[in-house]
């Protein structure tokens, strides 16, 4: 049923969006590379 999630399309959606950033910035740091507006951006969103 999910065989679409790989395939790019209109929009974006679904429970797991808030998170995306928290993965990014975790492999960035694993990367040795600083996002610092992306973590900016989370922590406003979640005051």
């Amino acid at each position: 049923p999910f065989c679409h999630l790989h395939k790019p399309g209109v929009g974006v959606g679904g429970a797991c969006i808030p998170y995306y950033p928290y993965f990014l910035l975790d492999k960035a740091e694993e990367c040795g590379v600083q996002l610092p507006i992306v973590r900016l951006a989370r922590n406003a969103n979640e005051e």
